[in-house]
């Protein structure tokens, strides 16, 4: 519990925590821009800078990224943090004059009209909205495009993502009114979307079990709209925080990423429509699908909520620790056909090579060219750029229900875990860890034929 001193006031606050949280502990105003306690900070509007003194060393720094530190002494409101606040507050104002929260701090801060040239802009660049879509929401739908003056918010192609739940929780929290991506999603879903396919927003969000809009996307004028603002008395989306099923779990070396299904070969399945955007019509998969009936050209998955029978597939990062640093992925065409077990996908390390057994049943619709031009990324990141395929599966839900949810996929990774351990100490007559316990990136160069074939058959070959 660190002490310092904030404006004469002492502090006691938890290791690991800011200036500005401790500055919020005591009730001493920072103003911020780019900060909300859901988020990580980003130190990007310096609005909330202030003078921290150590010692006789003094400098200015921003309160949201500095750590509460032993013995330092804040100055929030001095004449140098003040004379840079107003020099900060003015510059923002000349790009967004008729943002409602700068006039407000302007004259606050007895800034007046800007003496640099307006750019009559909404966006301040403060990186929440980014922030809070892939953090909190888990959709990944906008982030930073170009760079330099250039540089602004931006969806992928400048086209509306499809990952995009319209949940508004970047309009919620943006500071400015400048991003209006909860709008741009209703209005696609009422376009395309027939009226029995229209999954309502709490639905996507994971709020509520299904449930098909009755109203067009009209939430203001829904009941469940509006309770969920009471009750919650924030953004519902901040409150479920659906982001942090994603996050990996640890497992000693190994980690697992809960909201995906696991196979006993160690190769994860994930409904595209969980995915969001999949992989993008490659020319390959937009070719395969002319042809089959009821399919428009070109046409991608449906949203959540329509019948899904597409998957993406990889490998686990059991898998991954295992192989090492992929030298080759061999992959089979689109519109290659396999049943579940059925070896379809080759990696290549070294002199040895993993021939992995599907999931389940289907046919591939895709292939990942990142992984054909770079193998690597198949086991340096399997879990997000290393994905192998997007496979259709007819019979999708009784394939999923031959897979592994997170508890059963950790208590096997523990188990195989335990075992490849306790081989190493039984005599494979290599050494298969380093200095850390961890397993070697070399493995398959190490172990001997027999060693290699027997690891392989046990970890990788049941389904």
């Amino acid at each position: 519990m660190p002490k310092l001193t904030i404006d004469g006031k002492p502090v006691e606050i938890e290791s690991g925590r800011t200036v500005l949280e401790a500055a919020q502990k005591v009730g001493i105003r920072i103003p911020t821009l780019c900060y909300h306690k859901e988020v990580s900070a980003y130190g990007a509007c310096r609005i909330c800078i202030v003078e921290v003194t150590r010692g006789k060393k003094t400098r200015l720094v921003t309160s949201c990224l500095y750590p509460a530190e032993e013995g330092i002494t804040v100055t929030t409101n001095s004449a140098r943090v003040l004379k840079n606040r107003k020099m900060i507050i003015e510059l923002l104002l000349a790009r967004c004059p008729g943002s409602a929260v700068l006039k407000n701090l302007a004259k606050e801060y007895g800034v007046g009209e800007p003496r640099f040239s307006k750019k009559n802009e909404k966006c301040i660049l403060c990186g929440l909205c980014v922030r809070v879509c892939n953090e909190i929401v888990g959709a990944d739908a906008i982030g930073f495009g170009l760079r330099g003056t250039t540089k602004r918010i931006a969806t992928a192609f400048e086209k509306p993502p499809e990952s995009c739940i319209g949940c508004g929780a970047c309009t919620y929290v943006c500071p400015t009114g400048a991003i209006q991506m909860e709008s741009v999603a209703r209005e696609q879903w009422r376009d395309k979307l027939a009226a029995g396919g229209r999954e309502c927003r709490y639905s996507r969000m994971g709020l509520i079990s299904h449930k098909i809009c009755p109203r067009s996307f009209d939430c203001h004028k829904c009941d469940v709209d509006q309770r969920m603002e009471i009750v919650l008395k924030t953004h519902p989306i901040l409150a479920s925080k659906p982001a942090a099923v994603k996050q990996p779990v640890q497992l000693g070396e190994f980690s697992i990423v809960p909201d995906l299904l696991y196979s006993r070969a160690h190769m994860w399945t994930r409904l595209v429509a969980d995915d969001g955007a999949a992989a993008g019509p490659s020319p390959a998969r937009t070719e395969q699908r002319k042809s089959q009936p009821g399919q428009g050209q070109g046409e991608e998955p449906g949203p959540a909520g329509t019948e899904q029978r597409y998957a993406k597939v990889g490998i686990d990062d059991f898998a991954a620790a295992f192989l090492g640093e992929a030298h080759s992925v061999k992959l089979p065409p689109v519109g290659t056909s396999f049943k579940r077990g059925e070896p379809f996908a080759e990696i290549f390390v070294g002199k040895r090579s993993l021939r992995l057994p599907a999931p389940a049943t289907g046919r591939i619709v895709d292939v990942n060219p990142m992984v054909s031009a770079v193998p690597g990324l198949a086991t340096g990141d399997p879990y997000g750029q290393g994905w192998l395929f997007i496979v259709e599966t007819p019979e999708i839900a009784k394939e999923m229900k031959n897979l592994l949810p997170r508890e059963a996929a950790l208590g096997l990774v523990r188990k195989h875990s335990e075992m490849l351990h306790e081989r190493a100490t039984a005599g494979l007559g290599v050494t298969i860890t380093d200095g850390g316990g961890n397993l070697v990136r070399n493995l398959p160069e190490v172990l001997s034929d027999s060693d290699w074939n027997h690891l392989t058959r046990e970890f990788f070959g049941g389904m």
